[in-house]
């Protein structure tokens, strides 16, 4: 009766295309192992409904027979969730999705209308786009008559330029997501209508087994509600929209204590009060220094200027400079006393977030490698370790801005020979400025 719904608007092509989705399952079971894993397949559900108790059966698939039966079972009013509609939320055809959406929510808007004081079907909204979303909603509401909506939890995007269809990253909507979802949510609000959430945890994280039916359906409505009310929370959702309330359908209750849990766990931990107590700023260095001295073992202490340099080894934020050197580094002194400001400088720029695509940070470390043509290569050694790297960019860019105000200086001379009496094998200033010309010709300095 769906696909009769589906047929007249969308076509046969589109009707076929849904009854390939809808008989999956079957299509895969024959699959080996190993053929599964490289399609990214996972085993399907087999044998999901009902047969010995055919009265039951029934009742799920005839309006009219479970409206009768309601007092029977203890029911005053039922919502209703389809099977088969749970799968056209997440297909990753379009105009399928669409389409089958469309044509769920106009069936069962027709089939249920002459019970609804007592049973109303929930819409179908894919969820791939807020425009698409927001559309089918709509329909759905002001078109069909519903009054309640089944919302997918989440969308599986392709990676750029990725064609394989495990490799896809979880959109849910509310955080970090590829689209802005706060007009659905206004939406649903102006139209009095709850989301409510049942799409599927079975196909990623662990439950992707290709053998197993078992192992990937158990848990995981509840791993599927789970990530979207945790992304609704701290998205901020319910605190942009607190006129909505949201459900999370067939996952128990045990989820979310647990995420209820870990919230206030989080928020006492790392509320801006308390998050205080991880800033690498309030670390005691001197105290901890003191107490690896006492209580180290000599393969720490041999280390503990790099404890220092990091602040307990926390790199979070700060950055290394590495040089590979082909010949010899200069010596330790010479970084020290600025004859060498080539790591000392880059580390100023580094921390000033000179460097493109670089985030600026701390300098943690000023290291040399040795890159050599021949041997073992690769020996590592701090540029100065007595001296933590900041003081070292602080000292190089101090001695650099006080030598560009003298060169900015119009009334400041400047000798002919950088260091006069000091034996240069060849110096690049002495060459630059034509020295042995001049004093060729008799000049004094």
């Amino acid at each position: 009766a769906v696909c009769d719904h589906l047929q007249e608007p969308a076509g046969k092509d589109v009707v076929d295309r849904f009854n390939v989705v809808i008989g999956s399952a079957e299509l895969t079971r024959g699959m080996d192992p190993a053929k599964k894993r490289e399609l990214g397949i996972m085993r399907m559900p087999w044998w999901g409904l009902p047969t010995r108790n055919t009265l039951d059966r029934a009742t799920a698939m005839l309006p009219q027979l479970m409206y009768d039966r309601l007092d029977e079972i203890g029911l005053d009013f039922a919502v209703l969730y389809p099977t088969y509609g749970l799968f056209t939320m997440s297909l990753d055809d379009d105009e399928v999705r669409q389409a089958a959406s469309r044509a769920f929510n106009e069936y069962q808007a027709e089939t249920f209308r002459p019970y609804g004081d007592r049973l109303t079907p929930v819409a179908i909204i894919p969820m791939h786009t807020p425009e698409e979303a927001i559309e089918a909603l709509d329909h759905a509401v002001l078109t069909c008559g519903l009054k309640a909506a089944m919302v997918a939890g989440h969308v599986m995007r392709p990676f750029a330029g990725v064609t394989h269809r495990k490799a896809r990253w979880m959109d849910t909507f509310c955080l970090d997501s590829a689209y802005d979802y706060d007009p659905v949510w206004a939406r649903f609000s102006e139209l009095g209508i709850a989301p409510t959430f049942h799409s599927s945890g079975m196909g990623w994280g662990s439950r992707d087994s290709v053998t197993n039916y078992v192992f990937n359906h158990l848990g995981n409505f509840a791993t599927a509600g789970e990530a979207i009310c945790r992304a609704l929370f701290l998205g901020g959702v319910p605190w942009r929209f607190p006129e909505l309330r949201f459900a999370f359908l067939e996952g128990g209750v045990g989820w979310a204590a647990n995420l209820y849990s870990d919230i206030i766990g989080h928020w006492e931990k790392r509320n801006p009060k308390q998050i205080q107590h991880y800033n690498p700023a309030n670390l005691d260095r001197e105290q901890l220094v003191d107490l690896f001295k006492r209580y180290g073992t000599s393969a720490m202490t041999d280390r503990i200027d790099r404890l220092v340099a990091t602040g307990a080894g926390s790199t979070e934020g700060r950055l290394a400079i590495i040089d590979y050197k082909t010949g010899a580094p200069p010596s330790a002194s010479k970084v020290e006393n600025g004859f060498a400001p080539q790591l000392p400088l880059e580390a100023a720029i580094a921390e000033a977030g000179g460097f493109e695509d670089v985030p600026r940070g701390k300098i943690s470390r000023l290291v040399y490698i040795r890159a050599r043509g021949h041997g073992a290569g690769g020996e590592e050694r701090e540029a100065c370790p007595k001296v933590p790297a900041p003081e070292l960019a602080a000292h190089a860019l101090e001695q650099l801005e006080e030598l560009v105000a003298a060169y900015a200086n119009e009334t400041q001379a400047y000798d002919a020979q950088r260091r006069a009496g000091f034996d240069y094998r060849y110096d690049d200033y002495a060459h630059l400025a034509r020295v042995r010309e001049w004093q060729a010709g008799g000049g004094a300095q």
